[in-house]
């Protein structure tokens, strides 16, 4: 299902995408659908574009205000383990009405990072907190991000797991990625310091 924050029209903007999908429908802030998978990376492109764009040639766009992000607490990675995840799978399904939490985690430190996909869009980083905890994260959007990234930042982030070699374990989905700031209050948590999020 796909969501949108902006009363857009989610369904419309699919329609930009319809010789990529299988069956859609919808309304102005939600819509269904369903496509092959290797057509998932181009569909994520057209639809971007169809969003970022105006509706028809020549037309103006009224400035957007910022971003805003409801961030619903701060964790430290060491706080970021299976069974946080475990609980927070309890409060599944999510969708209209019950979205997803979004936490913020700061002053972490990139130890390495490496694009994928053919054109580089998504990132792959290995965090690091001061305590040592290391975690992996990954953006969809990279070509959003700072470049070139600085060594320690702030994110938000949802949170999910994965397989690994037959254990699981939690990855940080990015939504949000600013230079880390070395006061508390500061970067994702301070919308003064951060006029691109906003916390309400």
């Amino acid at each position: 299902m796909l969501e949108s924050r902006r009363s857009l029209g989610a369904a419309f903007s699919l329609g930009s995408c319809r010789d990529l999908l299988l069956r859609f429908g919808g309304g102005a802030r939600a819509a269904t659908l369903s496509l092959h998978r290797d057509q998932l990376f181009a569909f994520r492109r057209r639809l971007s574009r169809a969003v970022r764009e105006p509706e028809s040639p020549g037309e103006e766009t009224a400035p957007s205000p910022p971003p805003r992000l409801h961030l619903d607490g701060e964790l430290t990675l060491a706080e970021i383990t299976p069974e946080l995840l475990a609980d927070l799978a309890r409060l599944a399904p999510f969708g209209a009405g019950n979205r997803r939490l979004l936490f913020a985690s700061r002053r972490l430190r990139i130890v390495r990072q490496r694009k994928l996909g053919q054109r580089g869009q998504a990132l792959e980083l290995l965090l690091e907190s001061s305590d040592g905890v290391r975690r992996h994260a990954i953006s969809w959007n990279a070509p959003s991000l700072p470049t070139p990234l600085p060594e320690k930042v702030d994110i938000a982030c949802h949170l999910r797991s994965r397989s690994r070699d037959g254990l699981d374990e939690p990855v940080l989905e990015i939504l949000d990625l600013l230079p880390s700031t070395p006061a508390p209050g500061g970067g994702l948590l301070a919308a003064e310091a951060a006029p691109s999020v906003i916390i309400v």
